[in-house]
């Protein structure tokens, strides 16, 4: 059976490095989890059926949006290039 999903990790430089593959999306958040012990970061699992992305936010917590992240907060990250999709990928190919 070809796994349905694959995981990758953001880099500091905004692109996502492929990881491994997984056959459900909660082997995709165990594996991500154990990762996140040694390696915080922002994660997310990648469905080859639906071709969507679940974000997997393990930064430590003051990494992370505020609380209460306003429209306009928002608007100027997007503005900055932040939380957008990454713009490469390395390898062969939210929930916090």
């Amino acid at each position: 059976m070809t796994p349905a999903f694959d995981v990758f990790k953001n880099d500091k430089s905004n692109c996502a490095i492929w990881l491994t593959a997984v056959n459900t999306l909660e082997e995709g958040e165990a594996h991500v989890r154990r990762l996140a012990l040694d390696s915080p970061a922002e994660y997310f699992i990648f469905s080859q059926r639906t071709s969507i992305r679940h974000i997997v936010d393990a930064r430590p917590r003051a990494a992370r949006l505020p609380a209460r992240a306003t429209p306009s907060l928002l608007r100027k990250l997007a503005l900055q290039g932040a939380y957008l999709s990454p713009p490469c990928f390395h390898g062969e190919t939210r929930t916090t």
